[in-house]
């Protein structure tokens, strides 16, 4: 070789290697590799998120997870801050994650991102990928039609076909470089202590009401009627409409969470019989007392009493009409009885128990 050329060659090369390796060295090391170890607490595992595809899912058809990439307690793992990897948690059935703490049992402030792990049918093979998922502040400016747009076109560009369908939704955190060690956290879910609606005494003809109107607006909470032809309710809203008398259950359920068990409660709602008016009432003769009044026809029937004193203290004569569609009756008093004051209500039986609407007087 020349020795000119030769010369110029070697300056060329170190003209390159000198400020790269100036660069490298200059470098921080945590900033090149670093090494996490991870101990999680509670029942739960970790998977690594190796690149840009959801390599912890398998792909072979079975929609489960890669155990080659569960995390192992004891564990150090090496990562490079160039390259695009974290850690995706499971939690068992009952358990949930609460996130990574330090070794001082600090949390860390490590916010997820939201993901959809979704399958693609392409020349009758299925591939798996991962999609930020809508509720992602990326998205915030977008429509759904126009998000789904966008995912579409992405696939379409990957995979050649647009089609998908999401399998789960999942979160992936990113590791911190600067974080020697992690403590990921499994916790049991728990019940929610909230105050829920009491058994509740109602009257026909009460205005529609709502059934749990302290609910807190992020609980997906619905209801169910055990008998909605005597109180129906609203699925979603919880709004109650009074259509009969006599006895009904709502059932309150409240679905499972990222962090709370399901819990299922039952609200007895009693409807009782309106007020029975009275149209007339006489003393046809010294034993015999006649009494008309407007029958409810929704109730069971209706229960008439008499009375020496106007404040019923002292009840001498009693008399029980089966019957809704009665009108009128004739009730026989004790010889010699002063009559003062004679009631009336109606009853419904229902589901064992016999309901009493409010008593309607009638003074002589």
């Amino acid at each position: 070789m020349n020795r000119k050329l030769f010369i110029t060659t070697i300056a060329l090369l170190l003209a390159v290697i000198i400020p790269v390796t100036s660069w490298a060295l200059s470098m921080p090391k945590d900033l090149l590799t670093y090494t996490v170890s991870l101990t999680p607490s509670g029942n739960g595992q970790l998977y690594w998120n190796y690149g840009k595809n959801m390599e912890f899912f398998l792909c072979n058809g079975n929609d489960s997870y890669n155990q080659n990439c569960k995390i192992k307690k004891g564990v150090s793992y090496k990562f490079s801050t160039l390259v695009d990897r974290g850690i995706v948690p499971k939690a068992d059935n009952g358990w949930y994650f609460d996130g990574f703490y330090d070794k001082a049992g600090a949390k860390l402030l490590m916010e997820p991102v939201n993901i959809d792990v979704v399958r693609i049918t392409t020349n009758g093979f299925y591939v798996y990928d991962y999609l930020l998922s809508f509720d992602n502040t990326a998205y915030k400016n977008y429509t759904e039609k126009r998000y789904q747009d966008e995912m579409k076109k992405y696939l379409r560009n990957l995979y050649g076909v647009s089609r998908y369908k999401v399998m789960f939704q999942t979160k992936l955190y990113s590791v911190p470089p600067k974080t020697a060690s992690l403590y990921p956290r499994f916790k049991e879910k728990t019940l929610r202590k909230l105050t829920f609606p009491k058994d509740m005494n109602k009257m026909y003809g009460d205005p529609s009401f709502i059934l749990w109107p302290d609910c807190p607006k992020d609980i997906n909470a619905s209801y169910k009627s055990s008998n909605s032809k005597i109180l129906s309710v609203d699925k979603a809203s919880g709004l109650c409409k009074i259509k009969g008398e006599g006895f009904a259950a709502i059932t309150i359920k409240l679905p499972e969470t990222e962090r709370y068990l399901a819990k299922e409660i039952k609200v007895s709602a009693r409807i009782k019989p309106i007020g029975i008016s009275i149209l007339s009432a006489r003393k046809k003769d010294t034993k015999t007392v006649e009494l008309k009044w407007k029958p409810d026809t929704k109730s069971s029937g209706c229960e008439i009493e008499i009375a020496s004193d106007t404040k019923f203290s002292k009840i001498i004569a009693k008399k029980t009409v089966s019957s809704a569609k009665t009108a009128a009756t004739k009730i026989t008093i004790p010889k010699n009885a002063v009559c003062k004051a004679i009631r009336i209500r109606a009853y419904k039986r229902s589901c064992g128990e016999k309901l009493y609407g409010a008593f309607n007087t009638y003074h002589f």
